[in-house]
């Protein structure tokens, strides 16, 4: 055999991402390496993805904690056209961080690394440059490399030191959007105020009132204003431009001694569905209403394009029973300079007409323009309703990299119109934000924080689900657009939906109990009945940990015997189930157990799996058996029994089989059992999840009520 180059390549570790954070070289920082190891690939990674925004001219401090271990790892993700080659990481060192914002340093707590190891990097200082820049952390990387393996065997190793290692992270340094603002509040018929930068310069002013650079109180009105500065800034090597704003309210009163009174704005309005028994109209005040001591508000509903005055409330809102064009508006006034005595409602007054009679009066008073319009009508009512929806009462917990499956139960009362479709939409934190959608409420999340499904029952015709950008159209955005939420379109959206927290998952617990073959109807003989499980060899059982039987009664799983053997002996009919259970007597005390009392709800309680702390694994499901005396028995074929949707993709409804117990099981075409449970079942039936049974066609059974049940049933991908 020819003898191995010994140096056959060099690598190019340009592309490496080990781990990214703001290191330094000649200082070491006050950072403390935070351990993160549990949530990273074997060969170590970055704690914290990004460093948060800093602003110009102020403190500025972060850091990121990283790993760096001796695990074997693909060559190909230092450089990629490093195929077939295995290394192992030696050492870390001359770290560099350079195209900082001026003012900022990088520090490390140690000047090299010696896997395996536990580091962070910190930046610090007051940036004086805005922007966002792509800083670059650069290092001294020495491996061992196994050229022709890709799990550091075989030829090797070869020692490969001084790789340069180069990657970008970005850091944004935010403007500085001060800028002056009057100490005290400005004259109607004042000079106009000057409008100053007092940071970053360049930007600009808007708002009320405002003009370039200078702000006029004549222009802007008596009232509350919001001025906004909003600049952009590229400094030194940044390589985009960052953006702020500030916004500063600027009052403006009529310092003439005149009528300062002022009645704000109102917002609301919309379309709204006639409700002969009253539609309720209701506007919001934007708070920027002036009241003088003495003053009072009143809100005025009128109808019509002439404005006709219907009535006058103490707050903005109204009931009305006639299909009609309506505003509300407000009036703010001095009793003592105006009298009302000469309003009527319903009859020919109008808004104009009052304004007229305030002149005539000379009182100081004011009525809103621009009023909200409220336009009522039987044509804006819709009856598509998207119902409720139920969740599955559980923590849902994400394993890194993985994803969890979220469930929502419909609660069976949307209502379809004629040519309506029903959707279910996913959506993604407190903003709504939407994720995924499809025909069932059964979505694989992947990620931690809230998750909601929602009901959408929605008319194809009206409204094109095309306008939907996952990840970017949110809920609300959807919502905006239907009767319900003030647009147009008749369509429902079940806003509060079914939530579900996904979190993180804790620490694994190896514990298993597996799962036990056995089960379904069983006869009981001169009273008695002998119930057998077959241990299917797939339980975990950690050292230490023992193995117990558990027998369980009724749908409430009562546990009423255990033992050493999966095999049990009863003496009435009934529905029990056999459960196996993994526990280590030092964390999980049994004789807490009282037979007769305690459910295995409890005890999975307990167990992690079931949200408790306790290592263990109950197999919930277990084997169930239906106890009854068998010549009672009558076949009832399918008479009755209805399955929807058939075919499915695991998840269904079955009815018209009665109320009460149930045991239901789930047999290939060749009569193998694959599934079997007890299941209640309600008045309007009940909900199946096949979840993990394979596709294909199978024999349900179901006995129910002294009757057995049997149809087949067709499950699809």
């Amino acid at each position: 055999m020819p003898a191995h180059d010994p140096t056959p390549f060099r690598m190019s570790l340009r592309y490496a991402a080990i781990f990214a954070s703001a290191l330094a070289s000649n200082a070491f920082s006050q950072c403390a390496p935070v351990d993160c190891l549990s949530q990273l690939p074997a060969w170590g990674g970055l704690c914290s993805a990004t460093f948060i925004d800093g602003r110009v001219g102020e403190p500025y401090s972060d850091a990121i904690s990283f790993h760096v271990t001796s695990e074997c790892t693909p060559a190909t993700l230092f450089d990629p056209t490093l195929t077939g080659v295995s290394i192992r990481i030696t050492q870390i060192t001359s770290v560099a961080f350079t195209q900082l914002p001026s003012g900022l340093t990088g520090t490390t707590n140690q000047a090299s690394y010696t896997p395996p190891a536990n580091g962070c990097g910190a930046l610090a200082g007051v940036p004086t440059e805005a922007g966002v820049f792509e800083a670059s952390v650069d290092l001294v990387v020495n491996v061992n490399a196994w050229p022709l393996s890709l799990n550091c065997g075989g030829f090797g190793p070869i020692a490969q030191n001084g790789n340069d290692v180069g990657f970008p992270t970005l850091i944004t340094i935010l403007p500085d959007p001060s800028f002056n603002a009057p100490a005290q509040a400005l004259c109607l018929d004042g000079a106009a105020f000057d409008l100053v930068a007092t940071g970053t310069q360049g930007g600009a002013f808007s708002g009320p009132g405002v003009t370039g650079g200078v702000f006029d109180p004549a222009l802007a009105g008596v009232g509350t204003h919001s001025v906004k500065y909003a600049v952009s800034a590229q400094d030194g090597t940044a390589i985009a431009a960052a953006t702020d704003s500030l916004s500063i309210d600027f009052v403006v009163e009529d310092c003439s001694g005149g009528c300062t009174a002022f009645s704000g704005t109102l917002s609301g309005g919309g379309q709204f569905c006639l409700d002969t028994n009253g539609t309720v109209l209701t506007a919001t005040p934007n708070g920027d209403a002036v009241v003088p001591p003495g003053f009072e508000v009143l809100y005025i509903l009128a109808s019509g394009l002439t404005e006709f005055i219907e009535d006058t409330m103490a707050q903005p809102m109204a009931v009305v029973t006639t299909e009609m064009l309506y505003t509300i508006d407000c009036l703010v006034y001095d009793p003592a300079t105006l009298d009302l005595g000469f309003l009527v409602f319903g009859g020919p007054l109008t808004l104009g007409n009052l304004q007229a009679e305030i002149d005539q009066q000379g009182a100081c008073a004011t009525i809103t323009s621009d009023s909200p319009l409220f336009l009522v009508g039987e044509s804006y009512c819709c009856t598509a309703f998207a119902g409720t929806l139920g969740g599955v009462d559980f923590i849902p917990c994400l394993e890194p990299g993985g994803s969890v499956e979220l469930i929502g139960i419909p609660g069976g009362d949307a209502v379809v119109p004629d040519g309506y479709e029903i959707i279910y939409v996913l959506t993604q934190g407190v903003d709504l934000t939407i994720i995924d959608a499809g025909p069932l409420p059964v979505f694989n999340a992947t990620a931690t924080g809230l998750h909601t499904i929602h009901t959408l029952v929605y008319d194809p015709a009206t409204l094109d689900l095309g306008i939907i950008e996952f990840g970017v159209t949110t809920g609300v955005d959807v919502n905006g657009l239907l009767i319900q939420g003030g647009g147009v379109i008749c369509a429902s959206l079940d806003v509060a939906g079914a939530a579900y927290v996904v979190e993180a998952c804790a620490d694994p617990c190896e514990a298993d109990a597996g799962t036990l073959s056995g089960g379904g109807p069983v006869c009981l003989e001169q009273d008695e009945a002998e119930l057998i499980a077959v241990p299917n060899g797939d339980a975990n059982v950690p050292d230490g940990f023992e193995v117990v039987y558990v027998l369980t009664e009724g749908t409430g799983l009562v546990i009423i015997d255990a033992g050493a053997d999966p095999s049990f002996t009863v003496n009435a009919e009934g529905s029990y189930t056999t459960h196996t259970l993994v526990y280590d007597p030092a964390t999980l005390d049994l004789s807490t157990i009282e037979f007769g009392v305690t459910t295995g709800f409890n005890v999975n309680d307990l167990l992690i799996q079931g949200g408790g702390i306790v290592c263990a694994s109950l197999d919930v499901q277990g084997a169930n058996y239906m106890v009854e005396v068998c010549n009672g028995l009558t076949d009832a074929s399918s008479a009755g029994l209805t399955i929807a949707p058939n075919p499915t993709p695991g998840l269904f409804w079955i009815s018209g089989i009665g109320s009460g117990s149930a045991h239901l099981e789930v047999h290939d075409m060749s009569g193998r059992l694959v599934h079997s449970q007890s299941l209640f079942v309600g008045m309007g039936g009940a909900s199946v999840s096949l979840h993990g049974v394979a596709p294909g066609t199978y024999a349900l059974r179901i006995v129910s009520s002294g009757k057995r049940h049997e149809q087949r049933l067709v499950i699809q991908p």
